[in-house]
């Protein structure tokens, strides 16, 4: 393998992460640009390289066997790989809102710091009455109460009333919490087989041929997810050709600073899954997808009769990818979850702020749970697709933020808070301009490059229920 101008243990990584896919090693891949980018004292530099070279060299092999043509070279800049992580901070919309709520954030407590997110407007109004505030209170009015509280009551108050709330801890206090002692995944990502009971039993599901330029050209993934992690899992497929087909609801609070980036590749349909209608409509693109991503708190879409068990008994063939924040089983499993929330829980704030030796919590430069856990997840729908290639059965691919979040602490600490960042004059030539139902765009190339494939986006970014839920 040929790394060049690499942080050390990017190769390293690259093979760890395709080796854990259950995908060959030693898988031609070229590593250019800065060592460091960002300034952290993980290693989001040399961890976001890995898991977008991993990534498209998935995507690589799939084509590969599609065309039986030889292993094709993939290259990775790290600056590019830096910026699709923080992507939707890069985005340029005319008029775009606000990437937070202006309640969302950490606030200093009687014993530290708890952290809360609002960007959606029914955890904003589940907050502010925990509070006991007016709809229209500001932030000030939140600081004056958290102040006179525990963060870990807080914490408690706020999720039991269906808010967003996580105490900030430190690595220590993270390990005595009884979730941190549930048993979980050693590895961020696993892939299972499923069947039996007559379900894709052993019966191999061809790939099919491709004389196409992009390697996943004619495969068909539903993307149920919201927010970043689970669409940027949607958008790494469709920048190598496949059919994205994302599924909401014109009941289904989004958030709006980020569909012209989490949408680009795909279309984007409203199904009402509460309706027999909308779930038989649902069932039937199941029939003929090769992969369904989800990214709902566990439970939600069980509840709605759209379960493992039903998505395979449309296609006993499919892929199904599920991700989530804590997982589906201890104390906290099932919980709702978001990336800066995780940092905060689980001592990653606490230890960046140390390293960095703040007097306020610092997170990482980037959203690296989420855009880690997507690049996990579509690595993993890759290998799945090849597994069900070449011995059949149905597979089930899980990643959560939290083990993203335990993978990129085993990476070690990193000396690299001096980091120069990224000025204006990097960041111009990673963006693409695009005339879009949003407006005017500019947004961030995708950083995954295959020798002999376009990998721009074929389609704009979407609006919400724009497309038929049609293939």
């Amino acid at each position: 393998m040929n790394v060049m101008a690499a942080t050390p243990h990017v190769d390293t990584m690259f093979e760890a992460l395709r080796d854990m896919a259950g995908l060959e090693t030693n898988w031609p891949v070229d590593i250019s640009g800065p060592d460091v980018v960002l300034p952290s004292s993980f290693a989001v530099n040399a961890g976001s390289t890995a898991l977008v070279a991993a990534t498209a060299s998935a995507a690589a092999e799939v084509g590969a066997v599609r065309s039986g043509s030889k292993p094709a070279t993939v290259r990775v800049d790290t600056i590019a790989a830096a910026l699709a992580f923080q992507s939707e901070r890069h985005l340029q919309q005319p008029g775009a809102p606000a990437l937070w709520d202006g309640l969302s954030g950490h606030y200093r407590t009687a014993d530290g710091h708890v952290q809360f997110h609002t960007n959606f407007d029914h955890h904003r109004i589940a907050l502010l009455g925990v509070l006991d505030l007016a709809p229209d209170s500001d932030r000030a009015a939140v600081e004056a109460i958290c102040t006179d509280q525990t963060s870990a009551d807080l914490e408690q108050v706020v999720n039991e009333a269906d808010g967003i709330a996580a105490a900030l801890r430190s690595f220590d206090e993270w390990a005595e919490h009884p979730h941190a002692q549930h048993p979980r995944p050693k590895t961020p990502l696993t892939i299972t087989s499923l069947g039996g009971d007559g379900v894709g039993d052993g019966v191999p599901q061809t790939l099919g041929t491709t004389a196409a330029a992009r390697p996943l050209s004619g495969l068909r993934v539903l993307d149920l997810t919201r927010i970043v992690a689970g669409p940027v899992a949607g958008r790494n497929l469709s920048a190598y050709g496949a059919s994205v087909m994302r599924v909401g609801s014109a009941e289904l609070p989004v958030v709006e600073s980020v569909l012209a980036d989490t949408t680009l590749g795909k279309t984007f349909c409203h199904l009402d899954l509460r309706s027999a209608a909308g779930r038989d409509r649902l069932f039937e693109l199941v029939a003929t997808a090769d992969v369904v991503l989800t990214g709902f708190r566990p439970g939600a879409l069980d509840s709605l009769g759209v379960d493992r068990e039903a998505l395979l008994g449309a296609n006993p063939h499919l892929v199904i990818g599920e991700l989530n924040a804590f997982g589906r089983t201890g104390p906290w499993g099932g919980r709702r979850g978001f990336d800066s929330i995780t940092q905060t829980a689980t001592g990653i704030v606490h230890a960046e702020t140390k390293a960095s030796g703040s007097a306020t919590p610092q997170p990482l430069p980037c959203q690296f749970l989420d855009h880690g856990s997507g690049y996990l997840l579509s690595l993993g729908v890759l290998s799945a697709l090849l597994r069900r290639h070449r011995t059949g059965g149905p597979q089930l691919v899980e990643v959560t933020l939290l083990g993203t979040r335990d993978w990129l602490v085993e990476q070690g600490r990193v000396d690299h808070l001096d980091a120069p960042g990224l000025p204006p004059e990097l960041i111009e030539p990673h963006l693409r301009r695009r005339e879009t139902g949003y407006g005017p765009i500019k947004h961030i190339a995708h950083p995954g490059c295959i020798d002999g494939v376009d990998n721009s986006f074929e389609r704009g970014p979407s609006l919400p229920g724009a497309h038929p839920a049609k293939w």
